[in-house]
C-alpha cells in the first residue's frame, strides 16, 4: 500500500490519508487508510484495551451495519428508495505495527 505523508482529514481518534494498493487489492482504485492520532492512543487503550481491539471492533461494527442495511433492503417494499451503502472496511497492521482499518475511497463531503 501506497500512502499519502499528510492526512487529508481528521476525527476525534484517527486522521485519513490517500492511499493506493500495491498489491492484493485493485490498483485501480482509490483508498482512505485510518491511522490512529497519538495523543488518542493512550486513550483507547483504557477503555478498549489494545489499538488493535478497538480497530477489530471498528471493522466488526462496519460488517453489522453492512448486513442490518441489507437486511432492510430485503424487507422493505418495492416503492422504497435505499439510502444505505457500505463498502467493506479492511483491518491492517503496517509495516511500523501500527493497526489501521483501510477502505474504498469515495469523494464527498461527509458530516457524523
Amino acid at each position: 500500500m501506497s500512502v499519502c505523508t499528510k492526512p487529508f482529514g481528521s476525527g476525534g481518534f484517527r486522521e485519513a490519508y490517500y492511499a493506493t494498493s500495491l498489491s492484493g487489492l485493485s490498483s485501480s482504485t482509490k483508498y482512505l487508510l485510518k491511522k490512529y492520532l497519538v495523543d488518542q492512543i493512550q486513550t483507547i487503550e483504557a477503555v478498549f484495551g489494545s489499538v488493535e481491539n478497538h480497530t477489530r471492533k471498528s471493522v466488526q461494527m462496519n460488517a453489522l451495519a453492512n448486513n442490518f442495511a441489507l437486511s432492510l433492503k430485503i424487507e422493505s417494499p418495492p416503492e422504497y428508495v435505499p439510502v444505505f451503502s457500505f463498502n467493506e472496511v479492511y483491518f491492517a497492521k503496517t509495516s511500523r505495527n501500527d493497526f489501521v482499518s483501510i477502505e474504498k475511497y469515495i469523494p464527498g463531503d461527509f458530516k457524523k
